[in-house]
């Protein structure tokens, strides 16, 4: 399905952004006329056959808001990350 050329500029695509997504792979390979220009569909099962045949193995990335608040159920424990430090409940007594 894809060339040679159009493997490693998809490869080329996660090397350059390691967060990329397979959807989003796929959004550019139909939007890109110019490396793509006989490609109008492509599976994520394609992509993913494209990519381990590469040996480029993905895994998801798990995006948390800046601040996290972690509670347990017995309350003894909270606490809330940031940026610069780490401050708990025990912290302020």
């Amino acid at each position: 399905m894809f060339t040679a050329e159009q493997e490693t500029h998809i490869v080329n695509m996660v090397i350059a952004n390691n967060s990329i997504t397979l959807c989003e792979i796929q959004q550019r390979i139909i939007e890109d006329d110019t490396t793509f220009q006989n490609i109008h569909n492509v599976s994520i099962s394609v992509l993913g056959r494209v990519l381990a045949r590469n040996r480029i193995r993905m895994k998801q990335i798990y995006r948390v808001p800046f601040e996290r608040f972690i509670s347990f159920n017995n309350d003894c424990y909270i606490g809330v990350w940031s940026d610069q430090s780490y401050s708990s409940y025990w912290d302020d007594r």
